[in-house]
C-alpha cells in the first residue's frame, strides 16, 4: 500500500503576492494601534528634544601672559644687584676707588692685582644672567624694541667688566706697567669714561654715564635727558634726542637753564 504525504499548500504563489499581503497586514495593524504608535512617537520626540544640545560654545582661551613682565622684573633684579655691588658708586668711581687702593702707600692691598680680578667673578655671573634673559626675550619676541631695551640695560655691567679686564692686563706684570698706562691715559677706563654711549633704560629714560672727573650739570629738554659737562668755558653736551645720539659744544652754556 502506498501512502502519499501532502504538504501544506502554498499561501502565496508569487513573491509580489507575498509583499502585498505584508503591506495589507501592516496597514491593518497600524489602523488598529495608531493611537498607541502616535503616542510612542510623540514621547520619543519630546525626549529627543529635551536632550538636544545646541551648538557647542568653545570657551575663549585667555591670551598668554606677557613674558616681558617677567623679563623686566628679572633684569631689574640684576641691575639692583649691580647697584648694590657698587655700593652706590658710579662704575667710573668704583674703578677709581680700586685704583686708589692699589696705588696708595697706606693701603693694605697696595699692589695687589686681585683688587681688579676678584670683582670679575661676581660681574661675570651678573652678565651671564642678563644675557640669558635677553636671549629668552629675543626668542619670545624677536629683535623688538622691548628686547633691545632689555639687551641695552646690561651695558654698564659689560663696560665695567671691560675696564677691569683692561686694568688687569696692564698690571699683570706688576704696578709699574699699570702706573705707566695710567699716567699716559691709556687705560680703557680713562678713554671711554669721557663720553659713555647713552642707552635707554627700562623706564624709557635715556641715561648717560657721567664722568666723575668733570663737573656735570643736567638739564631736561622735552623729556630727554641731556648730560652737560662744563670744561673751562666750553660746555660739552652728550645725550639722546629722538633716539639719535649727539655730541655738541655749547659755548658758555648759551644761557641754558639747569636743574
Amino acid at each position: 500500500m502506498t501512502y502519499f504525504h501532502m504538504g501544506r499548500p502554498k499561501k502565496y504563489h508569487t513573491h509580489e503576492a507575498r509583499l502585498q499581503a505584508i503591506r495589507e497586514n501592516s496597514n491593518r495593524y497600524y489602523a488598529k494601534h495608531r493611537h498607541v504608535i502616535s503616542a510612542r512617537r510623540k514621547l520619543a520626540y519630546q525626549n529627543q528634544s529635551s536632550h538636544h544640545v545646541g551648538p557647542e560654545t568653545v570657551p575663549k582661551v585667555p591670551p598668554p601672559p606677557d613674558p616681558f613682565l617677567k623679563f623686566d622684573a628679572e633684569v631689574l633684579k640684576i641691575l639692583q644687584q649691580f647697584e648694590d655691588f657698587l655700593v652706590g658708586k658710579m662704575p667710573s668711581d668704583y674703578v677709581k676707588f680700586l685704583l686708589h687702593c692699589y696705588f696708595k702707600d697706606s693701603s693694605q692691598r697696595q699692589g695687589e692685582i686681585g683688587l681688579f680680578v676678584e670683582p670679575l667673578d661676581v660681574l661675570y655671573k651678573m652678565q651671564e644672567a642678563h644675557r640669558s634673559i635677553s636671549t629668552k626675550a629675543l626668542q619670545a619676541d624677536g629683535p623688538s624694541k622691548h628686547q633691545k631695551r632689555l639687551d641695552c640695560a646690561g651695558n654698564e655691567i659689560g663696560t665695567l667688566i671691560s675696564w677691569l679686564e683692561d686694568i688687569w692686563r696692564a698690571g699683570i706684570d706688576g704696578p709699574y706697567g699699570l702706573r705707566i698706562a695710567y699716567n699716559r691715559n691709556k687705560l680703557a677706563w680713562q678713554r671711554e669714561d669721557l663720553f659713555q654711549p647713552a642707552y635707554q633704560g627700562l623706564n624709557g629714560i635715556q641715561y648717560c654715564t657721567k664722568p666723575s672727573h668733570l663737573l656735570p650739570n643736567t638739564c631736561r629738554i622735552q623729556n630727554e635727558v641731556l648730560v652737560l659737562h662744563v670744561v673751562k668755558n666750553t660746555a660739552v653736551a652728550f645725550g639722546v634726542v629722538g633716539g639719535d645720539a649727539f655730541l655738541v659744544e655749547l659755548i658758555d652754556s648759551i644761557g641754558m637753564n639747569f636743574e
